[in-house]
This record gives C-alpha cells, sequence and structure tokens, in this order.
C-alpha cells in the first residue's frame, strides 16, 4: 500500500467503472473532442490493467440502440464481459451493483458518457451508500459543454472528487522508483498523454544525445539545462522553474480549512521535486467560494493550518505561493451571489446583486487581510486572482 491511502488514490483501494462508452453514446458528445474523450478513457482503462485495479464494463442497450463497448477499450479486457442494462443510472442495476461490492473496493473511478446522466446519477447514488466517488472528467462527455461543467459543479457540490486520467495513473504510480511499472506509465503516457507523451519522447531522445556525446568524450551539457536551473520570481528563489498551477482540489473542510488530506496532497507534489507550488483558489470569504470544500483563508485562527502546510512543503526544497480570490458571480455556493452589475453569469446563468461602493470597499480590504494572513502563514509569494465571473 503507498502513503497517504486515506487520501492520495491507492491501486489496492481502487475500482474503475467504465459506463457507456459505446458509438451512440459517442454520436451525441459536444462537450469536448470525441477523440479526447476516447484517448482519455483508454489511457484509464490501459492504466488500470498495468496497476491490476479490477475495471468494470457496463453498457446501456448495447444490441438494440447504443451498440457495443468501445472496441479500443474491450480490446484491453479481452475477458471482461460488458454488463448491458436498461437502467439510465446504472447503479440501479443490481449486476454493477453487485460486481463492485464484489470487488471489495470502497473507492470508485468512474469515467462514461454522458456526464450528465449515465456517470452524474450513479455517482451520486455511490457517494450517498458509502463510497468515496472520483469523477475522471477528461474521460467524461456531455451533450453539450454547459451539460457538462454543470455535472461536474453538481457532483463537486455534493463531495464527488473530480480528477482526470492522468492524474489518477500518476497518484496510483506515486514514486519514479516503483519500477514495476514505471515502463508501463511511460508507456501509456508516450501514447495518450498528448503534448506531455510528446514531451516524454523528446526528453527521452535528448538524453539519449546526451549519453551518447558523453560517451564518445564530449563534455558538452544538454542544451537545455534551464528548466532544472534556479527559478527567481522576485525575491523568491526556487530550486527549478517546475511550477504546479493552481487546481481546485475539495480537499478542505467546509470552512475551508487546511485538512490533512490536503496538506498530504501538497506534500507529494513537493517530494516529487516541483520547484514552485500554486495552491488552489483561495477564497477571502467562505460565502464567496464556489465549492462546498474549496480553500478558504478568512480567519487568523485558519494561520496555524496553513503554516503546517507551507513548512511540510518547505521540507523538500520547494516553495508555495497562495492564490487568493473572491468567486464574484461564480460563487455558486454564496447565500448573496454579488457582482460590481447585476449581469448575469454565462456558466451559472444567474443574476447577482449589484455591489455598493461601501460593499467593494470591504471586498478591498478583505483582500489586504488576506494577504496579511498569507504572509504570517510563510508563503514566499501570493496572486491575486479578481476576474471571477467575468464569463
Amino acid at each position: 500500500m503507498r502513503n497517504y491511502p486515506e487520501t492520495l488514490l491507492d491501486p489496492g483501494q481502487s475500482v474503475v467503472v467504465i459506463i457507456d462508452h459505446e458509438p451512440q453514446m459517442y454520436f451525441g458528445v459536444e462537450s469536448a473532442s470525441r477523440r479526447m474523450v476516447e484517448d482519455s478513457v483508454t489511457g484509464l482503462a490501459k492504466a488500470a490493467k498495468l496497476f491490476k485495479v479490477p475495471c468494470i464494463l457496463t453498457t446501456v442497450e448495447a444490441k438494440s440502440f447504443s451498440g457495443l463497448m468501445a472496441s479500443k477499450i474491450q480490446q484491453i479486457y479481452l475477458n471482461v464481459q460488458p454488463i448491458d442494462r436498461t437502467s439510465i443510472n446504472s447503479w440501479e442495476d443490481e449486476n454493477l451493483k453487485r460486481a463492485v461490492e464484489g470487488s471489495g473496493r470502497k473507492r470508485i473511478v468512474l469515467a462514461g458518457l454522458w456526464t450528465e446522466a449515465c456517470v452524474a446519477f450513479p455517482a451520486l447514488c455511490m457517494k450517498q451508500d458509502g463510497y468515496d466517488v472520483y469523477v475522471v472528467t477528461d474521460a467524461c462527455g456531455g451533450a453539450t459543454k454547459n451539460a457538462h461543467d454543470m455535472a461536474v459543479l453538481r457532483m463537486a457540490q455534493a463531495g464527488i472528487k473530480p480528477v482526470t486520467w492522468m492524474q489518477v495513473m500518476l497518484e496510483w504510480q506515486r514514486d519514479w522508483n516503483n519500477k514495476d511499472t514505471y515502463d508501463g506509465v511511460m508507456g501509456i503516457i508516450k501514447e495518450h498523454g498528448s503534448a506531455y507523451g510528446l514531451g516524454v519522447e523528446y526528453a527521452e531522445t535528448m538524453l539519449k544525445a546526451s549519453h551518447n556525446s558523453q560517451k564518445d568524450g564530449g563534455t558538452r551539457m544538454s542544451k537545455y539545462p534551464i528548466l532544472l536551473s534556479e527559478g527567481h520570481f522576485g525575491k523568491v528563489v526556487t530550486k527549478n522553474r517546475i511550477v504546479m498551477p493552481p487546481m481546485v482540489t475539495n480537499y478542505c473542510d467546509e470552512n475551508g480549512s487546511v485538512t490533512p488530506e490536503y496538506i498530504a496532497y501538497h506534500e507529494a507534489r513537493a517530494a516529487g521535486g516541483v520547484g514552485l507550488i500554486i495552491t488552489e483558489a483561495t477564497c477571502i470569504d467562505k460565502d464567496a467560494r464556489g465549492f462546498t470544500t474549496q480553500a478558504c483563508f478568512d480567519s487568523d485562527d485558519q494561520i496555524p493550518g496553513y503554516k503546517e502546510l507551507v513548512d511540510r512543503v518547505h521540507r523538500h526544497g520547494a516553495k508555495m505561493a497562495c492564490q487568493i480570490f473572491h468567486g464574484g458571480r461564480q460563487a455558486s455556493i454564496a447565500k448573496d451571489l454579488v457582482a460590481p452589475s447585476a449581469i448575469p453569469c454565462n456558466l451559472l446563468g444567474m443574476v447577482p446583486r449589484e455591489l455598493s461602493v461601501p460593499e467593494i470597499k470591504k471586498i478591498v480590504q478583505d483582500f489586504v487581510d488576506c494577504a496579511v494572513r498569507v504572509k504570517k502563514a510563510g508563503f514566499g509569494t501570493i496572486g491575486f486572482t479578481v476576474v471571477f465571473g467575468r464569463g
């Protein structure tokens, strides 16, 4: 079992369920490139097989309407018979439920078509039945982008964790020193990892060229040493120029305070060699968040928790930046949705209340107060995001 099994995905605790990746369902996908969705779910399926994670396949009306499971997936699991159903909500199918229960795993990794129905329905029900549910968003597709996005938002608000297929595979791998799966992971990345896969191939080519040059007695170093050289961000110096950008994790508690899960998530990235880690959008007011478990830093009582986060990351030689923000008209869980003007957000469709001048000044002061807390917690730098709700 990997370290931090309660925080990060472990192959020994996971079960993958791939739902309705069938031709008829693909025809209706408009939320993203169908090719990208197919590539993502194929990468996920290959990763599950590599790490010996049980993979359950299910289809809906395969012979009468939707067609057979996508051949690229079925070829990976030639001996796995998809569970065919009539129900839109696969969790209401007793055969599927028995298959999941029979795996003995409590962490379900879901991918399917369409996100707004055949993924969201079972995900919400699995969560209610006590499972820890992860939805692989890039291996899912919806009838429209808005339908996909709203389904992911609804699931995240219910405590279901949105992830990507490569994130799942890398959490299973966890350490490049796990040699049993190293070559397999790199092969999957090169085949399905898009730009990252091309980068891996490029790096391998450059390392091979450098090795050959040294064998020939050459002393010339790689032509591209900059990435691993020190980075300078104002007065902050990082050990390299690898930066982890802000990504919402939904690992905080309902007050937005850090949790052991949130700390472990960032420490694992620092241990992996990142030079600078930027937190997810951290709200200056817990009532202006987009998700119920999104990070927030609106109280001095939260300083010790954030300080522990920074200290744990610093142990591995990485630096931390805190991105602070106000959700504006995209603060979907706000009791009082506000914005500089009463113009609806294209994403949520809700009309916010127009802020008064004193309220605007208070928000500005909240940013200042939050920045002071960020400094007290030991962050090396800070980022301000003040454009949420622009869409």
